[in-house]
């Protein structure tokens, strides 16, 4: 996809997918570009949507900072930079952006492994909370897996603020680099991510833990306050690339 994608595009002059519709068919009624792009803003509001109640949260749980507020400040920040420096200010700040989201999700699981518990530990309070270790435990949870990847993971193909990263390549021979440091980046980031729930599994005995502050406790429990700050800004980064991503796509 992301070779044609970037010569086609490239070729037309289309700087959105709508508009690489739309010169791709030929619609000089504007009706592709028109539905197209109502497709993407229908899909966009739930993705934005998911990402600044993540950020109100984190400002609420981390800073005690209002929830409105903290999605509030979110939108703020990646609308301006985004507005001001257009294309070039996100593909910046995703590059630092995915940087610093690497280390900081490795950090919280090594550390949290090291200093706090061990497999023995994980373990038994997996036992006591009746967690399942395995990765596949039956042939139903297998079933269910393949019709996520094919359901879910399918439509990775068509998410537009990947595909726009495909045509904005300085040249489509570097697509074969790009693809070897987005994959080890997604293997290893989404690695991490298991662990911090298995680490997790040996910090926490308690079964009152909410999944989706795991990670915030964990650092909260393992850090320095001001390594704490920057460890919580991983989730801010992530939830605010999305914010900008979609102020770009509607410019």
């Amino acid at each position: 996809i992301a070779p044609r994608l970037r010569e086609q595009t490239g070729t037309y002059g289309n700087m959105t997918l709508p508009s690489y519709f739309a010169s791709r068919y030929n619609d000089t009624t504007a009706i592709i570009k028109i539905i197209s792009s109502l497709i993407m803003l229908i899909f966009f509001i739930f993705y934005i949507s998911s990402s600044l109640v993540g950020l109100g949260r984190l400002f609420e749980t981390a800073f005690g900072v209002s929830y409105h507020t903290g999605v509030i400040i979110s939108i703020a920040t990646a609308s301006i930079y985004t507005l001001l420096g257009g294309f070039i200010a996100v593909a910046w700040c995703d590059f630092f952006q995915g940087i610093f989201l690497l280390a900081m999700i490795l950090m919280v699981p090594i550390v949290g492994f090291i200093q706090k518990t061990s497999f023995h530990e994980i373990i038994m309070n997996a036992d006591i909370r009746t967690i399942n270790l395995h990765i596949f435990s039956s042939v139903q949870e297998i079933k269910d897996g393949l019709l996520l990847a094919f359901g879910w993971g399918l439509g990775y193909f068509g998410l537009a603020h990947v595909l726009v990263n495909f045509m904005g390549i300085d040249d489509p021979k570097n697509l074969v680099n790009a693809k070897r440091v987005g994959m080890v980046w997604q293997i290893t980031a989404l690695t991490a991510a298991i662990a911090v729930g298995i680490v997790g599994i040996g910090m926490f005995p308690a079964n009152t833990i909410v999944p989706e502050q795991l990670y915030i406790m964990m650092a909260q429990k393992l850090f320095h306050p001001f390594i704490l700050f920057c460890l919580l800004l991983k989730d801010w980064s992530a939830g605010k690339s999305t914010t900008e991503r979609f102020v770009h796509h509607t410019r």
